[in-house]
């Protein structure tokens, strides 16, 4: 009995002794961006129709291009822009939702902004 007690704390103490490794799930969200860049949502644009919670960076076509940003559906999901690559550096001050910025230039980050986070509201 003495011996059956000590082989299952044995067992439990290196079951619970093991480290777990937890991996970080990216989340698709429930809409995805426009971007531009031209203010006014003109010129050159990208229509990423799903986003992920995720930093995203802009490719070299627009990276520190990028003039109009908004989310699409209109509210459907928040997002922060990025001064540098992988969401470092500085942001034009908050998230940007609803109808998005027509002109980064008003805040700033006009032909700035290098990656993005979104998230749902």
């Amino acid at each position: 009995m003495r011996f059956t007690s000590l082989a299952v704390l044995s067992i439990l103490s290196a079951v619970l002794g093991t480290p777990v490794q937890v991996k970080r799930q990216e989340v698709i969200l429930n809409g995805g961006v426009v971007y531009c860049k031209e203010a006014g949502f003109q010129g050159v644009c990208v229509r990423a129709s799903r986003v992920n919670n995720s930093c995203n960076n802009f490719d070299s076509a627009f990276d520190s291009q990028v003039s109009s940003f908004r989310p699409e559906p209109q509210n459907s999901i928040s997002c922060l822009l990025w001064s540098d690559p992988n969401c470092q550096g500085t942001n034009p001050g908050g998230w940007i939702s609803g109808t998005g910025i027509n002109d980064l230039d008003a805040f700033g980050f006009g032909n700035v902004a290098s990656s993005f986070q979104c998230k749902n509201p």
